[in-house]
This record gives C-alpha cells, sequence and structure tokens, in this order.
C-alpha cells in the first residue's frame, strides 16, 4: 500500500511544472513558422483522448502504477516488453532534458564551463528531490508554480513594446504535411509525456478525481505554451524563431523598460532551472518503479542512485551536440508514440476488459 499522498491541486501542479519543461526556453517552430498556433492547437486537442485513456487507467487502479497494471492487463510476457519500453523512454528523456539544461547553461552563460558540472549537479539536485519523497516535492511545486506562471505572464506585458504583430502574418500558408509534422512532435514533446505521471498516481488522494487532475494541468500549460509562442513569434518573427535554439531565451533578453528593468532572463532561467529538476525527477522515478517491478524490489528507492548516476553520465555521450540533440529529438517522436499511445491503446483496452468481467 502507498503511504505517500499527493492532493489533486499538488498533482496538477507538479504536472504543469513537468510539461512547461524544457519548453519555456525552446518554444521554436521546426516546421511550421508562422503557422506553429495553430499546430500547438492541433496537438492540446489531439492529446486529450490519449489523457483520457491515461486518466480512466489510473481511475481504475488506484492503488497501482502503470508498471502494475501491465503486469495485470496484458500479462508477464507483455507487461515485461511494456515496462522495459517505458523503463528505455524514461532514461532517454531523463537525459535529454539534463542534457538539454547542460547545453542552454553552457550557451548562455557559461560556455567555458564543462557541461558535467552542470550534469552533476542538476542531476543530484533531482535525485535528492525524489530521494525525499513524492510528498515533499509536491509541497515544493505547489510554492513555486504561481510564482513561475506570474512570471511568464509578466514577460509577454513587459514583451508588448517589442511586439510587431505584423510578424503573425502570412497565416494558413502551411503545408499540410508540415503542419501534421508539427502537429506530431508537439504532441509527443510535451503533451503526452505526462504519462511519466501513471507511475506515481497511486499517491493521488482518493477524493481528488484523475480525469480533473490530467485534463486541468493539461490546459493550462498547453495555454501558457501557446502564449509563449506568440509572444516570440511577435517580437522576432518566424524567421528568426526557425534560427535559434532557445528563442524564449532571445526574447526575454530585449525586455528593457527604461533601463531599469533588465536581465530578466537570469529570474526565468531560474524557473526555468526549477521546471527541468522536476521533470528529471519524475522521469528517474518512473524508470526506478520500472526496476522496482522487474527486479521484484520492495522499493523503488534503492534503485533512485543507479538511475540518476547513468543519467547524468548518458546525458553526456547521448548527443554529440546542441544540434545532434534537436535533430534527434525530432527524428524519436514516432518511436515515443509507441509508449506513449500505442501501449496505452492496448493496456486501456485490456484494463476495460479485466475491469467488465469483474462487474459481470
Amino acid at each position: 500500500m502507498n503511504s505517500e499522498r499527493v492532493s489533486g491541486r499538488e498533482f496538477r501542479n507538479m504536472m504543469i511544472m513537468f510539461i512547461l519543461g524544457s519548453s519555456l526556453l525552446a518554444g521554436g517552430a521546426n516546421y511550421t513558422k508562422n503557422d506553429r498556433w495553430l499546430a500547438d492547437i492541433i496537438a492540446i486537442i489531439t492529446a486529450v483522448p490519449i489523457l483520457l485513456m491515461y486518466a480512466r487507467i489510473a481511475a481504475l487502479n488506484r492503488d497501482k502504477d502503470i508498471y502494475d497494471v501491465f503486469f495485470d492487463s496484458v500479462g508477464k510476457t507483455f507487461g515485461t516488453i511494456f515496462t522495459i519500453l517505458l523503463f528505455n523512454f524514461s532514461i532517454f528523456i531523463s537525459c535529454a532534458v539534463l542534457r538539454n539544461l547542460t547545453e542552454f547553461i553552457q550557451v548562455a552563460f557559461f560556455p567555458l564551463t564543462p557541461k558535467y558540472i552542470v550534469a552533476i549537479m542538476a542531476g543530484l539536485t533531482a535525485y535528492y528531490s525524489i530521494r525525499e519523497g513524492i510528498e515533499t516535492m509536491a509541497r515544493g511545486v505547489s510554492f513555486v508554480v504561481f510564482i513561475i506562471i506570474v512570471i511568464l505572464a509578466g514577460t509577454i506585458i513587459l514583451s508588448l513594446e517589442e511586439m510587431d504583430f505584423e510578424n503573425f502574418l502570412p497565416v494558413f500558408t502551411c503545408p499540410v504535411k508540415n503542419m501534421a509534422r508539427e502537429a506530431v512532435t508537439l504532441l509527443s514533446f510535451p503533451y503526452l509525456e505526462p504519462i511519466f505521471f501513471l507511475s506515481i498516481t497511486p499517491s493521488l488522494n482518493k477524493k481528488d478525481s484523475p480525469y480533473k487532475t490530467f485534463l486541468t494541468s493539461h490546459f493550462i500549460s498547453g495555454a501558457l505554451l501557446l502564449l509563449l509562442f506568440l509572444r516570440n513569434l511577435l517580437v522576432l518573427g518566424s524567421e528568426l524563431i526557425s534560427n535559434l535554439y532557445y528563442p524564449s531565451y532571445i526574447t526575454i533578453s530585449l525586455i528593457d523598460i527604461a533601463e531599469f528593468v533588465t536581465r530578466i532572463e537570469v529570474v526565468v532561467t531560474i524557473n526555468y532551472i526549477f521546471c527541468i529538476v522536476l521533470k528529471i525527477s519524475i522521469c528517474m522515478l518512473s524508470a526506478a518503479k520500472a526496476l522496482r517491478k522487474l527486479t521484484k524490489s520492495d522499493d523503488y528507492k534503492i534503485h533512485l542512485l543507479p538511475v540518476a548516476l547513468f543519467t547524468i553520465f548518458y546525458s553526456g555521450v547521448v548527443f554529440e551536440d546542441t544540434l545532434d540533440m534537436f535533430d534527434s529529438l525530432r527524428y524519436t517522436v514516432y518511436l515515443n508514440l509507441i509508449v506513449q499511445v500505442l501501449i496505452i491503446i492496448a493496456t486501456y483496452i485490456f484494463t476495460e476488459i479485466k475491469h467488465k468481467r469483474k462487474r459481470a
């Protein structure tokens, strides 16, 4: 029985910060340029049926994490396969997010600092955060998330002077193929990444609805990311955005109110680091719980340190450089959707069948 308890509000706040994650400073467009906002809306809407499946699986298995559900719904063989796939996905995302942070810190602030210094500090912070327990992390996040949202809203207001609304035009010029590719990319990163929260749904208070938690956090974070892209588009224009790795950082760095409100990008970067550490922590937790199931251990926490150390090491070698990192993330989207969509659909179907048999 899970002894850790998190309220629906705390769970929602964690998910909002998780979804914002590395998207806070990226916020560019790979294929659609001016029409990226439309791809964002399509991805937000398309994600809803899958998120409802996430919530349904959680609602039918309030005392089981996703790895227990795999074994109970599809059997030992396929349960093991599904667990290994989600474990690999958890490790890959934690490494990719950590590498994204180290690349950003090196590019924006400390070009001569070795990447492993930042990786070790962030990785061990993430490990310590989750080692203290999900309840402790949830309370800390609830304190931070409101501040983050207020600061993000503030950057939009303070950027109004730099905005050129002609940058919004032309619209609806993107080919359907490119629109679909952009929407699929956004669907995988970040809107279906809450799959990792299925490893901690047993901690959600019984009185709180998984449906409300998943959907509320999805729409709040989706609206924030959409507004942040529109801010970047109106300030920088689509051509400049398409040539930048971190357009949000550049947009924020342009804020200068009477030479008094300047260097606000430092404050936003601190918020970004909070979101990144949370995201790495949740991915590490998901990987550790997968190992608990595969090794038949009693406590997932004994696997946290090995997972953290591997994440720190592998984040340094998984990509050659910044360009390779962004290219690889685009090309792995369809492999990720196998875990985020196909495996979940199969698990959902068999879970529903088992539930109906029990009620019969």
